[in-house]
């Protein structure tokens, strides 16, 4: 955001310009205060994990942070103003207008640095030996299966982020029941990342590069909300622009060539490949610009004795524009994907309990498309084209219906217990519907005005996790016999390969999880503040076995030694353990 801070500076100018008859002349007072202080990091292995979202990239290291606050009012006027400055890359800006809830006007700013990894690939290089060789080696060697090359070794990757934001409410005199309000929020996202791009058979031949990232995204609000007795009714329209000015990446793909097969070059590529070395250089990894707008409509009903419904109506189209490659050639460059949600909520009173039930319906619908492949052709072969149709992989239907009961035992403690079930139909023919059932239970207690707690158990079952039904691959069956006069490479994809497939996923398919956090307050000027998280993760599908634990300890210190004083230490310990058996795709032949 290479304005933002002008930006800002002009939205809190105008805001304190507000029209002079608001600022009825009786009274006014205004305070403030300074914070300085530091935060010290402790890493041990790894740091790109851990100092992700840090300004330290030391393995220990001390940052000094600054924070000051503004606030007081003015006649009819209330007046916030909050900054916070770590360093050139890390800030936050705050400015809160309030002239006698006739006009509000509330502006934030905010940047900061992700660090991401790099991925070195040293872990995919593989070939197969043969005769006379005594280790798998270079892609020099004889019958290279898999060659990964990381070609840029020493570079950093980071995005920052910077986004402002502003809103506004005006009520009109002659319409008190009636608020209305905009709202602008500009995000960007500037920084280098690193991609990947694969060559020649798929994943035989994989490079790591960098590119530089310059994504802008724009949106503007309009709305209003009307009280009209126990019925509210709020909408809001969005209008979004996502540009991306990022530099195009581009690489030289390998020769197709396969003279350890015996098939000449010509013959190769058109049977397999849509380009290759003789295309040049051929840009990869770019994200289409999209324009996206949605309506928003809400209504709150409220009952006697604190009863409540409420319901809503969401519709959002997107479209996006995606350019042809080398080799592929889009139906439509357009495309469009449309958005629709309905959703219902009840809550009431029961003697000691307070229920709550509620339901959603959504709806996504995207274009299919078809695209034509024009294979490479050599110098005796002419090109061949194939027509091959999608359906969108993300047109779904998603039903959602849960509730949750709290229940209060006494003064002190109350109970909560909540279910939600979740079933998500996907249009695409391959995959797999997903049901997920949630359990969830806590309780608060507060045994002293000086001692508070809760705890927490989630349990959570996902029945067919969205899953590649083809991504993993089994062990080798030795007792496989190849048939006879038949070379095994010409056998091993149709027959031999299929009978190793298997489902992989990124999800698991039962989840706990644990919370619990206690908060003693000896006095108004100190507290101490203890708590923990554990969450276990595991899922198995055929020859894929995943395990996932999270143990998140910690605490935090409030001291106020004096009226003008605020001391604040805190203390996190984050361990995250995984277990998984991955396969590497294995190409010979």
């Amino acid at each position: 955001m290479k304005h933002a801070h002008t930006w800002l500076l002009v939205a809190a100018l105008l805001a304190l310009l507000a029209p002079s008859a608001l600022l009825a002349e009786d009274g006014s007072g205004f305070s403030s205060s300074v914070e300085v202080g530091a935060a010290g990091m402790s890493v041990d292995d790894e740091v790109n994990k851990v100092n992700e979202y840090s300004s330290i990239r030391d393995d220990d290291g001390v940052n000094p942070f600054f924070r000051a606050k503004l606030n007081g009012s003015h006649g009819g006027t209330h007046l916030d103003l909050e900054a916070e400055r770590w360093d050139d890359d890390v800030m936050n800006f705050d400015l809160d207008v309030d002239a006698s809830r006739i006009f509000r006007f509330d502006a934030s700013y905010q940047e900061f640095r992700h660090w991401l990894s790099h991925d070195q690939l040293d872990y995919m290089r593989a070939t197969m030996k043969t005769d006379g060789q005594t280790s798998a080696g270079p892609p020099e060697s004889a019958n290279p299966a898999i060659y990964s090359e990381d070609l840029v070794p020493g570079q950093d990757f980071f995005i920052i982020h910077k986004e402002l934001e502003a809103e506004g409410e005006v009520v009109i005199p002659d319409l008190p029941n009636v608020t209305l309000k905009t709202g602008y929020r500009q995000e960007e996202r500037e920084g280098i990342e690193q991609v990947f791009g694969m060559s020649h058979c798929s994943a035989c031949h994989i490079e790591g590069s960098s590119k530089k990232i310059d994504e802008t995204t724009k949106d503007i609000t309009i709305g209003a909300t009307g009280k009209f007795g126990m019925l509210t009714v709020d909408y809001e329209y969005l209008t979004r622009d996502f540009d991306d000015d990022s530099a195009d990446t581009s690489r030289d793909y390998l020769l197709a060539a396969k003279p350890v097969d015996g098939l000449p070059t010509a013959d190769f590529a058109s049977a397999r490949l849509l380009y290759d070395q003789q295309n040049g250089e051929i840009p990869y990894s770019s994200t289409p610009d999209s324009e996206k707008d949605s309506h928003t409509l809400k209504a709150r009903y409220d009952l006697s004795k604190g009863s409540t419904i409420s319901a809503g109506y969401i519709h959002a189209n997107i479209e996006s524009n995606k350019q042809d490659e080398v080799g592929r050639t889009l139906q439509d460059n357009q495309l469009s994907t449309d958005y629709d949600s309905y959703n219902l909520r009840a809550s009431t009173r029961l003697g000691s309990w307070r229920l709550t039930g509620y339901g959603r319906y959504e709806e996504i619908e995207a274009d299919d498309n078809s695209i034509f492949f024009t294979y490479a052709n050599g110098t005796d072969v002419p090109a061949t084209a194939e027509r091959t149709e999608f359906e969108s992989e993300e047109a779904r239907e998603i039903t959602t219906v849960g509730g949750n009961a709290v229940y209060r035992l006494n003064s002190k403690t109350s109970l909560r217990l909540g279910y939600e079930y979740e079933d998500i139909d996907r249009d695409y023919d391959e995959a797999i519907d997903t049901e997920t059932h949630t359990l969830k239970a806590s309780v608060r207690f507060r045994p002293s005005n000086r001692l508070n707690g809760r705890a927490s158990y989630t349990y959570q079952n996902i029945d067919d996790q969205f899953q590649n039904p083809h991504g993993n691959k089994g062990p080798i069956d030795e007792s496989f016999v190849w048939p006879a006069d038949t070379p095994p490479k010409r056998w091993y994809e149709p027959y031999y390969y299929a009978l190793r497939e298997a489902e992989a996923t990124n999800l698991p398919e039962d989840v706990h999880e644990v919370k619990a956090s206690t908060t003693w307050t000896p006095s108004a000027s100190y507290s101490v503040t203890v708590y923990a998280r554990y969450r276990h993760e595991e899922n198995d599908l055929n020859f894929n076995t995943y395990e996932k634990d999270v143990i998140s300890p910690g605490v935090n210190v409030w001291w106020a030694p004096v009226n003008d004083l605020n001391l604040t230490m805190a203390y996190n310990f984050d361990k995250q353990k995984t277990e998984n058996q991955m396969c590497v795709g294995w190409y010979h032949g």
